[in-house]
């Protein structure tokens, strides 16, 4: 059964909501390196790691290849039954919601919010936010190996499943061997934060 997933616009729901104002997030792509979400949302705090049924994680250019921050394609998830994704759990501040946004670049449609069901612990579900890919121009697309690097990391550093970490570290990417300016703020903020 495929999950019907809605933008969410607004103050956030009671069911993914935590009692001392907070919000679980569902991060699949760079935001796994908890360095790297901590650079927008400080507050961030690991909370399990997590499975998204009936989803894969896929690709996506929108502005052309090199010319976004990442130099290649974006992390996004699309509905594939039958598959899935791993990512982290973190709660977040709801203090930092408008942080994620403004990182996730929702203002100008690249990607929306979106209200998930993820399973974490043996397979309790949880309800979660997390980013998809939604400008009507986005294409599939390598990820920069500079973009694959932090995901792998951040897959390495909370223990996702080897067979996952297989496959992350076998996705093929464009190659791009320039600069990447959000790659070196990136592991600068990760080697100063260890």
């Amino acid at each position: 059964m495929s999950q019907t997933i809605t933008p969410i616009v607004g103050p956030p729901t009671m069911e993914n909501v935590n009692t001392s104002d907070t919000f679980y997030y569902f991060g699949f792509g760079s935001n796994m390196l908890i360095q790297r979400l901590q650079m927008g949302s400080p507050s961030a705090k690991k909370f399990a790691v997590g499975k998204l049924l009936n989803y894969k994680l896929s690709f996506m250019n929108i502005e052309g290849s090199t010319k976004s921050s990442w130099k290649g394609a974006a992390a996004t998830i699309v509905e594939s039954r039958g598959s899935y994704v791993y990512g982290v759990v973190y709660e977040i501040s709801l203090k930092e919601q408008k942080n994620l946004d403004i990182q996730e670049l929702v203002a100008v449609g690249r990607y929306h919010r979106i209200e998930v069901e993820v399973l974490v612990d043996d397979g309790v579900p949880l309800k979660c936010w997390c980013y998809q890919i939604c400008h009507p121009q986005a294409v599939i697309g390598a990820p920069s190996p500079q973009y694959k690097d932090v995901i792998v990391r951040g897959a390495v550093q909370n223990n996702l499943p080897h067979d996952y970490l297989t496959f992350l570290h076998n996705i093929e990417d464009n190659k791009y061997d320039g600069e990447c300016e959000l790659y070196d703020t990136v592991m600068k903020f990760y080697a100063d934060n260890q």
